[in-house]
């Protein structure tokens, strides 16, 4: 294998689509009452890429379905979709950042809200049947949650996602 970013990317099948997991904790930054909580998500990349300050940055998307438990009401349920780009600068490192919108619930309370992500991927120097991780970090802010019984309405919140990805031999 040689040490350019390909090598440490997902796999990518003729029609250049490749398909990973991730899984991990959600972390909830700014909302009180509220503590960690599961994460897991699938994560598609496309064939389309384009020249990102003299760096290939490939499209993608993302969906992550996520719960943190609460102290004084049901846990809140997030589901992110997320639109995406992604580079690397270099071998073993990837940034990912994009767009998505993201339903958030507690109880009946809903809300959706624009969210703004931000990935670090550090590809580990292992490989097993076609299977690469990576320790995955991802920031994210979230324009809008629903409201917490007993509290004012929240205009934005802050999660931090902390886990493994699994890039798979998946590929189409």
């Amino acid at each position: 294998t040689s040490n350019t970013p390909q090598s440490y990317g997902p796999t990518r099948g003729a029609l250049g689509f490749g398909v990973s997991t991730i899984i991990g904790a959600t972390i909830p930054i700014t909302m009180t009452g509220f503590s960690t909580g599961s994460n897991f998500g699938l994560r598609i990349d496309t064939p389309i890429s384009f020249n990102l300050a003299g760096m290939e940055a490939n499209l993608g998307t993302d969906i992550f379905f996520s719960s943190i438990s609460a102290e004084l009401t049901d846990n809140m349920k997030i589901t992110n979709i997320i639109g995406n780009f992604s580079f690397s600068p270099i071998a073993s490192l990837e940034i990912r950042t994009g767009l998505g919108i993201t339903p958030l619930s507690i109880n009946d309370n809903s809300d959706t809200g624009i969210s703004l992500p931000f990935d670090i991927n550090y590809y580990l120097p292992i490989s097993f049947s076609g299977f690469k991780f990576a320790l995955n970090l991802h920031a994210q802010r979230t324009l809008g949650y629903p409201p917490v019984p007993g509290s004012e309405d929240g205009d934005s919140t802050d999660f931090l996602y902390i886990g493994l990805l699994i890039n798979t031999p998946l590929a189409f």
